[in-house]
């Protein structure tokens, strides 16, 4: 019969990508977790890990054991959770959150609301990095990011968190000096800004979907401008030149009545946002400030069956 705290070590082991960083996040030696997974290694009949002097490396057999215990060790987790919380309940939160924010989309959803968790919590110190490269929790010490892709080779678990739509705008004087498209055809015929992707990849069409019949129609990828940032597409909008692509939270924030949209029925995906969290960091505070995000996006589709 296995173990339950040993299974949530192999967990968190599989997660860290080492023993030293299992035991410090479980407040245990090394050589305790070494040996508690020398005793599930017997329980279950077989290898988890490859040790090599330096690192080590999950088998396939090690794979099987987590993929099938997922759900039961996501339990584990949460119930272990629970417990922290209550044992610190009277004690106030206190340490360091390094966190990873995507650029555009934290700029109007998440940054403007950061000052309501840190007065909330004066004893957590943020330090926040805006960048939407993946960058590996783990090495570079980082306690959770929000990221607009699933990132390639990582172990960490990933939920998706919010989806961000964009559209197309103009300027009423852009619209007078040349009209507005009526048709994605003639789309073509107006300078619009097409999407760089942030591993700096054009592609050659984009995608935009008729949110009336949902029809699925590929158009050229910008026409003479393309960019990876829309807060960078708001001066270019403001040029009163070009047609632009706004993420549904950029354009909700900025209350310009000169700004008008361009075939409204029609969307492109824009992106899909991203929590991954490094399971050997304070969990408690990690959770906190996933509350938080979880709060900022409530406010935000409130904001959105608004309007």
């Amino acid at each position: 019969m296995y173990n339950y705290e040993n299974l949530l070590i192999f967990a968190t082991t599989v997660e860290c990508g080492s023993f030293s960083s299992t035991a410090k996040q479980m407040n245990m030696t090394h050589s305790t977790i070494s040996r508690k997974m020398a005793n599930l290694e017997r329980s279950l009949g077989g290898n988890l890990f490859v040790i090599y002097p330096n690192s080590l490396k999950i088998t396939d057999f090690g794979k099987e054991i987590y993929n099938q215990f997922k759900n039961e060790i996501d339990l584990l987790n949460r119930i272990n959770l629970k417990i922290e919380s209550l044992k610190y309940k009277n004690e106030e939160p206190s340490g360091t959150l390094r966190i990873q924010l995507p650029l555009s989309t934290s700029y109007h959803l998440i940054t403007p609301k950061l000052m309501s968790f840190k007065r909330k919590y004066p004893k957590i110190d943020l330090q926040i990095m805006y960048i939407n490269k993946y960058i590996d929790l783990i090495a570079e010490n980082l306690d959770l990011a929000v990221l607009n892709h699933i990132p390639q080779n990582q172990d960490q678990k990933i939920r998706k968190i919010y989806s961000n739509k964009a559209r197309l705008y103009c300027t009423t004087l852009y619209a007078e000096k040349y009209g507005t498209p009526k048709t994605l055809d003639q789309l073509q015929e107006h300078l619009f800004t097409g999407i760089v992707h942030d591993n700096l990849i054009i592609e050659d069409y984009i995608e935009m979907v008729n949110q009336t019949t949902n029809e699925v129609i590929k158009i050229q990828n910008g026409n003479g401008v393309a960019t990876n940032h829309d807060i960078q597409n708001l001066q270019l909008l403001h040029s009163n030149e070009i047609i632009v692509g706004l993420l549904d939270s950029t354009y909700n924030k900025i209350g310009d009545q000169n700004v008008v949209p361009v075939l409204p029925n029609y969307f492109n995906q824009g992106f899909n946002f991203y929590l991954i969290k490094n399971p050997c960091k304070n969990q408690r505070n990690i959770q906190l400030f996933s509350d938080f995000l979880e709060e900022c996006i409530d406010m935000e589709s409130k904001i959105k069956n608004l309007l």
